[in-house]
């Protein structure tokens, strides 16, 4: 039997940017879910290489790519990059960089 290995987005409350809107969440290109300002969002996946991606409109975040482990969590911080203001700069200079993902290193799963 495989052994599932778990990613829990999470999004800190910080600033004013985006934060009344959800992002939509996307495994391998899957959508998975939604997350606003001070929630987390914690989904099984199978074991190996996988790609996470935030958007938002017109909005997104590159490709982040991280292990998932059997046993062990991927927690990935979702965060707008920057603040307001640079959000009108990014929208036509770089839209895909204008949420950005942070994976931690897998750590072990306490059930």
């Amino acid at each position: 039997m495989i052994q599932s290995a778990r990613v829990i987005f999470f999004r800190p409350g910080a600033g004013l940017r985006d934060s009344f809107r959800a992002y939509t969440l996307l495994i391998d290109g899957v959508p998975c879910g939604n997350i606003r300002v001070g929630e987390q969002l914690s989904l099984d996946v199978h074991p190996g290489t996988h790609w996470a991606r935030a958007r938002m409109d017109w909005f997104s975040s590159r490709e982040t790519y991280f292990d998932a482990v059997p046993g062990h969590a991927v927690w990935i911080r979702v965060e707008p990059a920057g603040g307001a203001l640079q959000a009108l700069w990014q929208r036509f200079s770089d839209p895909k960089g204008s949420i950005v993902l942070t994976p931690s290193t897998p750590q072990p799963l306490s059930w």
